[in-house]
């Protein structure tokens, strides 16, 4: 609902101005994004106390919209799942055999 929500204000904002405009704000937002995952793509994270950091943060987010430490907490989160699961199959195909 929120997705709608957003969209339909969008969708409004976009109306009011005139079409070249308009498709001038689209590829220009697009190309940044872009250009922001390629960066990402080949440039390694530094360390925190690194100065560039803030930089890389900055231009991931744009690339993903999503806060780099958040990333990282949902993959380790979802590592820690799969392994549970793989140790609890292993578990039970052990038992049975």
């Amino acid at each position: 609902m929120v997705a709608t929500d957003f969209l339909q204000a969008l969708q409004y904002f976009l109306n009011i101005l005139p079409g070249n405009v308009t498709s001038d704000l689209i590829a220009l937002l697009t190309f940044s994004v872009t250009l922001c995952t390629l960066i990402t793509r080949f440039w390694k994270e530094p360390d925190n106390k690194n100065r560039l950091h803030k930089l890389w943060s900055f231009i991931n987010f744009l690339a993903s919209f999503k806060f780099p430490k958040k990333a990282c907490e949902y993959q380790e989160k979802m590592m820690k799942r799969k392994l549970f699961r793989s140790l609890y199959y292993h578990e039970h195909w052990f038992a049975e055999w």
